[in-house]
């Protein structure tokens, strides 16, 4: 039995059992197609995507994702969900080489991918350096758009994701002796913009950190050197508080020193 995909106003057929299906977050699978001579990236779930109507209005407004892959097309089979995504070429920032990319400019293009994904009242739950593609232009892409969630959804610690970057606002509200912190409180837009500023001082310390290792690297390393512009932001967090303006004014910040003075702070 074919599939159909409608992309750029044409409808392609396809059959889906003949895809070399590949494993990625379960059940979610992944593969590659060639359409009209194009390639596609294709994603598989089962029962939906999180952010399923968020693809629909990308594509029904015909209002592309900044700094992520273009969403080609969606379609749905009975209870299985199809993402066709353009296909870019590149690694991804887990597999990349340390000093061959720009970690400042990296750093830049995450966060305004999850500022655009945020400004379409969306957040995104899985920021690690799986989902964060380098192209061989050198910018990063931040895919899985479909793992996004609504604002009106609340952050939980209990989802099937990473949490690589998550643990920021934890040790802030520790430092601060902040009694009562319940990272479950805290809006996922707001611990989108804690986690752009721990990537950020990760990929410029040029190290391969991840969890509470990265958290607590990036708080002190800001503690030490950004104060007081680190301590003014983070308390708008912990207060539930997003700001979007001033968080890019200290990921720019961060984002100026050279990789040695991490090592000194």
């Amino acid at each position: 039995m074919m599939n159909a995909v409608i992309i750029d106003g044409k409808r392609h057929s396809f059959d889906s059992r003949k895809l070399d299906w590949k494993t990625q977050n379960p059940p979610a699978q992944f593969a590659f197609i060639e359409l009209d001579g194009r390639r596609y990236f294709v994603k598989r779930h089962k029962h939906g995507f999180t952010g399923w109507n968020l693809l629909v209005q990308s594509l029904a407004q015909r209002q592309p994702f900044q700094r992520s892959p273009r969403v080609a097309g969606i379609s749905r089979d009975g209870d299985e969900y199809y993402l066709f995504t353009e296909a870019l070429d590149g690694v991804l920032l887990s597999e990349a080489a340390p000093g061959s990319y720009d970690p400042a400019q990296i750093a830049s293009d995450v966060f305004v991918a999850l500022f655009d994904a945020n400004r379409r009242k969306h957040w995104y739950s899985d920021l690690c350096d799986r989902n964060v593609m380098i192209t061989t232009s050198g910018r990063g892409y931040l895919i899985d758009m479909d793992s996004c969630l609504p604002h009106s959804a609340p952050y939980s610690t209990k989802l099937p994701v990473s949490y690589q970057y998550a643990g920021l606002l934890g040790h802030y509200a520790k430092q601060q002796g902040i009694q009562g912190f319940r990272i479950s409180n805290i809006p996922g837009e707001v611990i989108n913009q804690s986690e752009a500023l721990t990537m950020a001082v990760r990929l410029m310390a040029g190290k391969r950190m991840s969890g509470p290792i990265a958290a607590a690297t990036a708080h002190e390393w800001m503690k030490t050197a950004c104060e007081p512009v680190y301590r003014g932001v983070l308390g708008r967090h912990v207060q539930r508080r997003q700001d979007w303006v001033e968080t890019r004014k200290l990921l720019d910040v961060a984002t100026s020193f050279e990789s040695g003075n991490y090592e000194a702070a």
